[in-house]
């Protein structure tokens, strides 16, 4: 009986250290969600904030693209793959339209200049070109520098024909 009785206290022991183990277990696991949950949160916030960002500003790519970035960069670990799904998704969108806006500034640059072009004032379409101050000026500054290059060699060429060394 006293066996028993020792063998039936080491049980009752047991099962009331396993029943406090996982009640442990639980609390740990609803404190990891509701971190998750309170950082799933912060970060629903901040993407809200940068997409009025955008809205109010909507040729702020670049600090609109630098925002998401640093929000991606928090979003490193393997647990959070969903919102940074989502996150870099609006960050892609972003960037597309900001290049399909530099391809309407760069095309809307083509045809103001081409009648210039056309009638060989290859300089004052450099100028235009170059003097350009608008939406992604900045951006498009290196594809513009190209283009008035390429506008300032033709007009280098043509004088050349006009006038060719004696």
């Amino acid at each position: 009986l006293v066996k028993n009785n020792r063998t039936v206290r080491i049980a009752i022991v047991s099962v009331v250290t396993l029943v406090v183990l996982i009640g442990f277990a639980v609390q740990v696991k609803n404190a990891e969600n509701c971190r998750k949950q309170t950082f799933t949160k912060a970060v629903e916030a901040e993407t809200t904030e940068i997409d009025n960002f955008f809205r109010v500003h909507p040729n702020e790519y670049v600090k609109t693209i630098s925002r998401y970035d640093a929000l991606l960069a928090e979003l490193g670990k393997p647990c959070h793959s969903g919102l940074k799904m989502s996150v870099q998704a609006k960050r892609d969108a972003i960037c597309r339209a900001r290049d399909k806006n530099i391809e309407l500034i760069m095309k809307n640059l083509r045809d103001e200049v081409r009648p210039l072009i056309e009638d060989r004032q290859y300089g004052k379409a450099a100028s235009v070109v170059l003097d350009y101050d608008g939406d992604l000026a900045q951006e498009t500054l290196v594809e513009r520098t190209r283009m008035a290059d390429m506008f300032t060699e033709q007009g280098s060429l043509y004088s050349k024909s006009r006038h060719p060394e004696p």
